[in-house]
């Protein structure tokens, strides 16, 4: 049972190990007879040498198992996983009788959700979509969003293949929806982990997990962004190219009217303090005429593609916050020197803390702060816990550049001019 069991904790991180206590632990359950144990053990074997691209081997211990099978309580599940091992592997024939065989055996409803999602997925490589949507319909009853993520993909994905872009936002929002919760499952399951293990003496290893997992999490949601943004642009390709030229400049020219905006303020903050002054004044008249001709443009732009823009909304605010979830993860793992953000990632990034910290974006959001698109970006990065280095590295800023830039948004934004850093002050809120 210790073998089982440490061969489990393995699987997830140190494969090789794995293998070896599974193999430890099959020898050891067949001296005490327990068949379900030496079941389990050798489909851990199986899984190893599937995941090292050997079939032929990972079928000698999936076909093993059956010799075992009538002895044990847990027929289905056997099979249901000899199934999704030849489903993975091509050989849709075999898993089809035996997945349909577990789902004859299975007694518990929630357990046949697994093997009603992969006969979907047959279903739809042999050209019987109909059959498919059925079994995909009865799957998404299902409690595990981990299930559910999967199911949306295939309908999404079949609907683009078919070009039946009537339900698309709806798949589109569910696996977006399902997958967030994922995030924040995983994320909480972390934290809880982390607080009640706090006094063990294990824990330095336990912490050592945790970030293997929250990378290897951060890494597949990574994946799974490109894919969902590759995705959309293909659905998104049969619009009319000047549509799509139209949504861009309302977007460049959002980012350029917030910064006028904000330099404006500027300069209305100097003539008070400084008093009247022939250069700001002749900025400021500039700035205002060109506040208002972008205003104008902007309005203008979004009335000709007023329609489109209701119809593509959501998929477009998706998109946008899938962009930022993958900056903000490249940024968290320490990858900031790698990346060159543009006015274009400030906005992504926006939309995706906004998601995850509405409390503190709120705040940042306020009307008379008047904060940049770059400004609120730092703000964003020094409340996520990262040092100055760190952040003037993800902007491409020196050192005295970002200090610079704290200190504008310390005085002349928050108006605050006690002797706290700006990074303590948000990390406060």
């Amino acid at each position: 049972m210790i073998y089982n069991h440490l061969a489990h904790i393995n699987q997830k991180q140190r494969l090789e190990d794995a293998i070896l206590y599974f193999r430890e632990g099959l020898k050891c359950e067949k001296l005490t007879g327990n068949i379900d144990r030496q079941i389990s053990n050798i489909h851990g074997i199986a899984i190893y040498f599937a995941y090292h691209d050997q079939p032929d081997s990972a079928e000698y211990y999936f076909n093993k198992s059956l010799d075992l099978v009538s002895k044990s309580d847990a027929i289905a599940p056997v099979l249901h996983n000899i199934g999704a091992f030849y489903h993975d592997n091509g050989n849709y024939d075999k898993a089809f009788s035996y997945l349909q065989e577990a789902i004859k055996l299975e007694d518990k409803e929630e357990e046949k959700f697994y093997s009603y999602a992969i006969l979907a997925d047959i279903y739809l490589n042999r050209g019987e979509p109909q059959i498919a949507n059925e079994y995909l319909s009865k799957s998404l009853k299902t409690t595990d969003i981990g299930l559910k993520t999967y199911i949306y993909e295939l309908l999404y994905t079949t609907a683009l293949k078919k070009e039946e872009y009537s339900n698309f936002s709806e798949y589109i929002e569910g696996y977006v929806t399902n997958l967030h919760a994922i995030y924040k499952n995983e994320e909480k399951e972390g934290v809880m982990r982390i607080q009640k293990q706090y006094d063990n003496e294990s824990l330095l290893r336990k912490n050592l997990e945790a970030e293997i997992n929250i990378t290897r999490l951060i890494a597949a949601i990574c994946l799974l962004s490109i894919f969902i943004i590759i995705l959309i642009l293909l659905y998104r390709y049969n619009r009319k190219i000047q549509n799509e030229k139209t949504r861009k400049l309302i977007s460049i020219k959002e980012v350029e009217l917030q910064d006028y905006k904000s330099r404006l303020t500027e300069i209305e903050q100097c003539l008070a303090f400084e008093g009247i002054n022939s250069d700001l004044l002749t900025e400021r008249a500039k700035l205002l005429h060109a506040i208002e001709n972008q205003e104008k443009d902007i309005k203008e732009y979004k009335k000709t593609v007023k329609q489109q823009i209701h119809e593509d909304g959501k998929i477009e605010l998706y998109q946008s916050v899938l962009r930022g979830a993958k900056l903000y993860s490249k940024i968290l793992n320490k990858q900031g020197k790698t990346i060159s953000l543009t006015s274009a990632d400030f906005i992504d990034i926006i939309r995706f803390y906004y998601c995850e910290h509405k409390n503190i974006m709120d705040f940042l959001m306020i009307d008379k702060f008047h904060l940049s698109a770059m400004e609120t970006v730092i703000c964003i990065l020094f409340h996520s816990g990262l040092t100055h280095q760190e952040v003037a590295d993800c902007l491409g800023n020196t050192s005295d550049t970002l200090a610079k830039s704290k200190m504008r948004i310390k005085k002349n934004k928050f108006n605050l001019n006690d002797n706290r850093r700006l990074e303590e002050i948000l990390l406060s809120i």
